[in-house]
């Protein structure tokens, strides 16, 4: 006896309504999420959309970081796949889903997808990205990708 909802944005909108806020409220207002979970939900979601987004929709890969202007150039990379209209037609789908005592949260882009060996296991502090699904790993109580990295679902016991 699940309820459920969903969110389908183009990118250029998921990347400026800030979708994670806006359906952690959708989950307060309904009695869902209790507000002693709300950040770490938020926190998490924030991040698998930002990631659906901008490594999978935009196709902009982190290692532009490791550049000596890294950030200059990741920002512009973005800025110009956000004017591809191939780009910007991809959509960042949301399905929430939730229980007496538990919400799951599935993320999809329709990126290119990425090997999910690749995903490091142990935080290093010396990484200019890839700290996103640490925060995750951390805060959620599970975390799946599928899809060839084109998925990431979280699950909050609550």
């Amino acid at each position: 006896d699940a309820e459920t909802f969903y969110l389908s944005l183009p990118t250029p909108t998921a990347m400026g309504v800030q979708p994670a806020m806006l359906i952690c409220d959708a989950l307060t207002e309904r009695g869902v999420l209790p507000l002693d979970r709300r950040a770490q939900v938020e926190l998490c979601l924030h991040e698998a959309v930002a990631n659906g987004v901008t490594h999978g929709n935009l196709g902009v890969h982190s290692s532009a970081k490791d550049q000596p202007e890294g950030y200059r150039v990741f920002s512009q990379l973005i800025n110009e796949r956000l004017h591809d209209p191939r780009c910007r037609s991809r959509r960042i789908d949301v399905y929430v889903r939730w229980r007496q005592n538990e919400i799951l949260l599935s993320v999809a882009d329709e990126g290119e997808g990425f090997d999910v060996g690749d995903l490091r296991m142990q935080p290093d502090g010396s990484a200019r990205s890839g700290r996103g699904f640490l925060f995750m790993r951390a805060l959620a109580d599970g975390l799946t990708i599928g899809d060839g990295g084109r998925g990431t679902t979280l699950r909050f016991a609550v």
